[in-house]
């Protein structure tokens, strides 16, 4: 597995399968692949207390930002209470 910072890791073991890491702009990040052409990037979270970025990308037809999250506090509840959100929303896409 790639390494992550704390933050991510520590996110990371909270949310468990099916999210991976992934290099995405030079940044290791949290991913979740949708399997349905988006998929979810987390990023930010370099220490425990570090704010979290989360960006959805449409990857049908090459790749763009549909929405983004930015500086999510580290209350790991909320932020998978968003994220499933997202994958509701995207997942009947």
């Amino acid at each position: 597995m790639l390494k992550i910072s704390r933050g991510k890791k520590r996110l990371l073991n909270y949310l468990g399968k099916p999210y991976t890491v992934r290099e995405i702009d030079l940044e290791n990040c949290v991913y979740l692949d949708l399997k349905n052409g988006y998929d979810i990037e987390i990023s930010g979270g370099k220490t425990i207390k570090s704010k979290f970025d989360i960006y959805v990308w449409e990857t049908k037809e090459g790749c763009e930002i549909v929405e983004k999250h930015f500086d999510i506090k580290p209350d790991l509840a909320k932020v998978k209470e968003l994220l499933d959100d997202i994958r509701g929303r995207y997942s009947n896409m």
